[in-house]
């Protein structure tokens, strides 16, 4: 019976998932791991995974569109190989610094911003805040509206059950956890869960989460935000998988009634990572909107 689950140090697992394009930016003592690849001369996208997820989320959206579109892809703060927050602050505002700070290091032109789940809600702050940065916004299955948490989330919250979380982690309770993101639980496969168990037991990874989860409001984006998507000017494009268990659809309606120029797109037997389960038509449906509300004129070089 497994009582304790000992973290696993980084250099263990670099050479298995830092692999590839993969490269890191440092600030400080502060590192970023992220991924550049595809058409260095195509419009930019710059994708934002979910909690306890990581860069590898955005594999097959990679595969179909690297030969017309830069695809940028980064493990967040607390995430995969990138560095803990420093002073534990896992605010919005801070995260969202990180961020712009990530995108004026790589000097990236103006970019779309795609933001799933958490990276959702990071997405929406990033667009409140530095909308001239953005050429338009995609949220897929984002959290960000007032809403309750799914249940495990607000288990975790509970007395002593979070830092029991830190120290004892079984695997098959991840596992199902996991396959609960998808409409199609053959989609999460061994490989895949081993990626994702792995690179939650790295080294402060695990207390990262049991931080960034601590509010009652930990998923929610803060009235003044959420009120700046009524004003944004920027084309925005909503994805949402028709069976995510967590975040009905109808908030993904609602994102797409509350900003002026948006489209929504529901992805039949889906969950709550589309872009995994049906890649070919979810990444068919971003390069129709792109090609549509993108102008060369648009893809120009950040002030």
């Amino acid at each position: 019976m497994e009582i304790l689950t000992a973290d696993i140090p980084e250099e263990k697992l670099l050479e298995k998932y830092a692999v590839g394009a993969s490269k890191f930016v440092n600030f400080d003592s502060f590192r970023i791991h992220y991924r550049d690849e595809g058409n260095q001369n195509g419009p930019t996208i710059v994708m934002l995974h979910g909690s306890q997820s990581s860069l590898h989320t955005w594999e097959a959206w990679v595969k179909e569109l690297e030969k017309d579109f830069r695809m940028v892809s980064l493990d967040l703060p607390g995430h995969g190989f990138t560095s803990v927050m420093p002073d534990d602050d896992y605010t919005y505002p801070a995260i969202t610094r990180v961020l712009h700070r990530f995108v004026r290091a790589l000097k990236l032109p103006k970019f779309t911003l795609v933001g799933n789940s958490y990276g959702g809600v990071i997405a929406v702050h990033y667009a409140a805040w530095y909308e001239s940065d953005l050429t338009s916004l995609v949220l897929i299955d984002s959290a960000g509206y007032p809403v309750p948490d799914p249940l495990p989330c607000q288990i975790v919250r509970w007395p002593l059950v979070g830092e029991v979380f830190t120290h004892c982690t079984p695997r098959d309770f991840v596992r199902k956890e996991l396959e609960s993101c998808y409409g199609d639980k053959s989609k999460c496969t061994d490989a895949m869960f081993e990626r994702y168990y792995e690179l939650m037991l790295l080294t402060g990874r695990r207390r990262a989460q049991l931080l960034i989860n601590k509010p009652d409001n930990a998923y929610w984006a803060p009235s003044p935000v959420l009120e700046r998507l009524t004003q944004l000017k920027i084309p925005a494009l909503v994805m949402w998988g028709e069976k995510d268990p967590w975040l009905e659809t109808t908030l993904g309606q609602r994102f797409a009634d509350d900003i002026p120029d948006a489209t929504l797109k529901i992805y039949k037997g889906a969950g709550h990572v589309p872009m995994e389960e049906q890649p070919a038509e979810s990444a068919a449906d971003l390069r129709e909107f792109l090609n549509e509300k993108i102008t060369p004129q648009k893809t120009v070089a950040l002030a």
